[in-house]
């Protein structure tokens, strides 16, 4: 399944010709290089390891490699919520122009997707991670720093068997936008 849904965010972020593609992933660094070989990206991808004990630090990490790479906005996005679509993606570049952080809030009391348009320090210091608290947590840190945000449309992402069942009801329903996600589903 998670291949699946890797192969279809690459495919998402590669439909977005106006940013740089990063992809960082988690294990060792001959395996992480090899996995990203076999998934074929093009020349234009730039991979990495994952680096930290938690998912704040990763994605601490993940905002300061990016930042001294020379980008002027971030989004990141997991690959636990590939139907999503690159409109949304693109939303939040766009609201990145007025605000100072933007964020796609899952149903569960987290985030599918977390952006900004300069350095936060400290925007994922304190939270609980994998519980529902996480959003309600980041929002507090935001408004404490007298940080502007916007949220995006809530969604889901996946994170329990459940979630595979409303998956495979978008898909019945032609709104999925995950074809690898989708393939898997039927087998």
């Amino acid at each position: 399944m998670h291949l699946a849904c890797l192969g279809d965010t690459v495919s998402l972020v590669n439909s977005l010709p106006m940013c740089a593609k990063f992809l960082m992933l988690a294990g060792d660094p001959a395996a992480a290089q090899r996995f990203a070989r076999n998934l074929g990206l093009s020349s234009s991808w730039k991979c990495s390891l994952q680096q930290g004990r938690d998912l704040g630090a990763r994605l601490d990490n993940a905002f300061r490699q990016l930042w001294r790479s020379g980008a002027q906005r971030v989004v990141v996005v997991g690959i636990d919520s590939p139907w999503m679509g690159a409109r949304r993606i693109r939303e939040a570049f766009a609201a990145l122009r007025n605000v100072d952080v933007v964020i796609g809030p899952t149903v569960d009391g987290g985030y599918y997707l977390i952006g900004a348009r300069k350095p936060v320090p400290r925007i994922f210091d304190g939270i609980s991670w994998g519980t529902g608290r996480v959003l309600s947590q980041s929002l507090l840190t935001l408004r404490k720093a007298r940080l502007s945000y916007r949220l995006l449309f809530r969604d889901f992402d996946l994170d329990k068997p459940g979630d595979l069942a409303r998956v495979r009801g978008l898909c019945e329903r032609g709104w999925c936008k995950s074809p690898e996600l989708e393939k898997w589903l039927r087998r």
